[in-house]
C-alpha cells in the first residue's frame, strides 16, 4: 500500500509556483536555528499553502529547489539532496562546502547561465564575507570548479537570475546588481525597494525572486526578534516591480500561510512537464479504516487523494460531452504531524465537508443536463455525509467515517455508471 509521501509530486502540480524553504515553529533560545523543511504552492506568489513538511531532510535551512528532468534537486545550509518521488532522498556530495580558514558558508542555491549551464552560488567568511561560485552537472549531481569568486560588494544570502541576456545578484536582501557575467564585476541598481527601520536587532535578508508575468516579485525575511532569545527570528514580506524596471517597487506585505515561511527558493511548476500523465479513472474503490487509529491519517489521505482524481475525471467528461467550463478540484493532504490529535481531527472534518460539497456540485450538473439515475430514471440524489466531529477515535468513530467512504464510493460509481451508459458506443 503506497504511503501519504506518494501524494506529493501530484499536490504540486496542482499549484502555479512552489516554494521550497523552511518553517522555523518551535526555535527558542536554547534552540534557536530550529528549522523544518517545507514546500508550499500557490497560484498568485502571495498567498502559499503547505503541501508537506519533510523532516526526513534535518535541519537544512535556506533551501534552494531546481528541476532537471524527473530529479528534484533539494539544497540548502550545509547539505543538498535529489529525489524522484519525495519518498527516496539521495544525498548530494556537498563537501566541497567546507574549507579551511571559511566560515558561516551559507545559503548555497541553484540557478543557471544564459546557456543553460548549471551552478551552485553561496556565501562565505574568511575575514571578509564573499560570493562563490561552482559548475554543477544535474546529470551526475557533481559539483566542480569550486571556489570562484565573484566580483561583488560582499554580502550574505546571494541570489543571481539571468533576464534579457543580462545577469542580476541580490544579496544581504534588498541590494541589487546586474552584469554581463555571473562572476561580474556587479553593478549597483539604484532602487526604491522598503527597507525601514533597520538597527542591530532589525534587519533583511534571503532575497529571493520569482517571475510572474511581467512582474518580478522579490521576497525578504524581515528579521524583527520577534520570538523571543532568537535575534535571527522575523516573517517573510514581498515586493514587486516591472521585470523591466527594477529601480520602482511597490511596498511591501507579508506573505500569506499557515506557517511562518522563512528563507527559500521560488519557481513555476508549470515552466516543466508534469512526469505523470494527469491521471483519470472509470470507477472509484476507498479503503476503510482499520481497527488501528494511527493509521487516520494515511487513510484520509489516500481516500481524499482518490476521490479527488475521480471528481476531475467525471469533469473532464462534462467539458467533453456537456461543453461546461474546463474545471478540476484540489484538496490539500498535507497534515503536519501523525498525531491523534484536534489538527488531525479537523483535518478530516475539512477534507468530508469538502469532498460532499465537490460530489454535490456534480450531482447538481448532472440533474442539470439531465442525465438520470440509470436504476430508477429520475434525478441523482444528493450525497448526505455524517461528518465525523467526535472527539475521540472510537468505535463509534470509526464506523461513522467508514460509512462515509462506503456513501462517497457508492455515488461517485453511480455517476460513473451514468456516463459509461451514456457514452456506450464512443
Amino acid at each position: 500500500m503506497a504511503d501519504d509521501k506518494t501524494d506529493i509530486l501530484s499536490a504540486i502540480y496542482q499549484y502555479k509556483y512552489l516554494y521550497f524553504g523552511f518553517d522555523p515553529e518551535g526555535e527558542t533560545m536554547d534552540n534557536p536555528w530550529k528549522a523544518t523543511p517545507v514546500l508550499c504552492g500557490s497560484d498568485d506568489g502571495i498567498n502559499w499553502t503547505v503541501i508537506d513538511h519533510l523532516p526526513q531532510l534535518g535541519n537544512l535551512r535556506d533551501g534552494s529547489i531546481a528541476i532537471y528532468k524527473d530529479w528534484y534537486y533539494l539544497i540548502g545550509t550545509s547539505w543538498g539532496y535529489r529525489t524522484k518521488n519525495f519518498k527516496d532522498f539521495e544525498e548530494l556530495d556537498t563537501s566541497f562546502l567546507k574549507r579551511d580558514g571559511f566560515h558561516d558558508i551559507w545559503a548555497p542555491e541553484f540557478f543557471t547561465d544564459l546557456q543553460g549551464n548549471w551552478h551552485i552560488v553561496w556565501c562565505a567568511n574568511n575575514g571578509k564575507r564573499h560570493v562563490y561560485v561552482c559548475d554543477f552537472d544535474p546529470e551526475t549531481g557533481t559539483a566542480s570548479n569550486t571556489w570562484q569568486q565573484v566580483d561583488e560588494d560582499g554580502g550574505i544570502d546571494p541570489h543571481i537570475w539571468t533576464h534579457n541576456g543580462k545577469y542580476f545578484l541580490s544579496i544581504d536582501g534588498y541590494w541589487l546588481y546586474q552584469s554581463d557575467s555571473y562572476l561580474g564585476s556587479f553593478e549597483l541598481i539604484k532602487t526604491d525597494m522598503v527597507h525601514e527601520g533597520e538597527n542591530k536587532n532589525h534587519w533583511y535578508e534571503a532575497g529571493e525572486t520569482l517571475q510572474i508575468d511581467n512582474t518580478l516579485y522579490f521576497y525578504m525575511d524581515h528579521i524583527d526578534g520577534s520570538v523571543p532569545g532568537v535575534a535571527d527570528s522575523g516573517v517573510m514580506e514581498v515586493q514587486t516591480a516591472n521585470i523591466d524596471d527594477l529601480t520602482h517597487w511597490s511596498g511591501p506585505q507579508q506573505v500569506s500561510c499557515s506557517i511562518n515561511m522563512r528563507h527559500g527558493s521560488f519557481i513555476k511548476v508549470n515552466q516543466q512537464v508534469n512526469p505523470s500523465p494527469e491521471q483519470t479513472v472509470s470507477s472509484l474503490s476507498l479503503n476503510q479504516l482499520s481497527d488501528d487509529p494511527f493509521t487516520l491519517k494515511q487513510n484520509v489521505t489516500q481516500n481524499v487523494t482518490s476521490t479527488v482524481v475521480a471528481i476531475n475525471s467525471i469533469y473532464k467528461f462534462c467539458e467533453r460531452i456537456v461543453g461546461t467550463d474546463s474545471n478540476s478540484i484540489r484538496i490539500n493532504t498535507a497534515v503536519k504531524n501523525n498525531g491523534l490529535d484536534r489538527v488531525l481531527r479537523n483535518f478530516v472534518v475539512r477534507s468530508i465537508v469538502l469532498i460532499q460539497r465537490e460530489i454535490n456540485e456534480v450531482v447538481r450538473m448532472f440533474n442539470a443536463n439531465d442525465f438520470l439515475n440509470i436504476k430508477t430514471g429520475q434525478p441523482v440524489e444528493y450525497l448526505s455525509l455524517n461528518i465525523p466531529t467526535m472527539l475521540t477515535i472510537d468505535t463509534s468513530y470509526k464506523d461513522t467515517l467508514n460509512n462515509d467512504w462506503q456513501k462517497i464510493e457508492d455515488k461517485i460509481n453511480e455517476l460513473f455508471t451514468i456516463i459509461k451508459q451514456f457514452t456506450k458506443g464512443e
